[in-house]
């Protein structure tokens, strides 16, 4: 029915978020992390083409995160929450600020040419984000992060492209 729904553990639906849901199938869904809980948000990746974020509290619709030309298929929230990952059929990575007040723009996007992206993963301990293709698995080391967030946040980004030790998977040239 094209909208998200959160669930308590027992199965119960506590919340379905109606407010300008997607027009296409919903593919994945992300919660940022935070403190207090009237600043979570929930962001929806949709076959529509959009990213989408909601309030948790009351559903109520916050942004369209549109740079996507293709379907969505996956959306994560970096561990420290500042950050959103996108990718989908358009074989875009694109970085999504989630602070600040350009809040909900792309900071940098990675062209993965003519790969599907169907997953996504950041690194809890470091700031890499795995990419799952449909021609193997693609790894971002990103820049080290700066103390305080300001407008240069993850800018200029220089992605390089490894492969895990035990991966049969080719390394993908940078």
């Amino acid at each position: 029915d094209k909208t998200i729904r959160l669930w308590n553990t027992v199965g119960e639906v506590k919340k379905v978020y109606s407010d300008k849901p997607h027009s296409e199938w919903v593919t994945s869904v992300a919660i940022t992390p935070s403190e207090a809980a009237e600043e979570t948000l929930v962001l929806s990746a949709g076959w529509d083409n959009k990213v989408k974020a909601f309030k948790l509290l009351d559903g109520s619709h916050v942004a369209d995160m549109e740079a996507h030309t293709g379907p969505v298929n996956s959306v994560v929230v970096s561990p420290d929450g500042t950050v959103a990952a996108s990718a989908g059929k358009d074989g875009k990575v694109c970085l999504w600020k989630l602070t600040g007040e350009d809040k909900f723009t792309v900071s940098h996007t990675f062209d993965c040419g003519d790969h599907t992206i169907n997953a996504l993963a950041f690194c809890p301990t470091r700031f890499w984000l795995a990419a799952a293709t449909n021609k193997g698995v693609i790894v971002f080391d990103l820049p080290p992060r700066p103390l305080s967030l300001s407008s240069t946040l993850l800018s200029p980004l220089t992605p390089r492209l490894r492969r895990s030790p035990s991966a049969s998977l080719p390394l993908l040239p940078p």
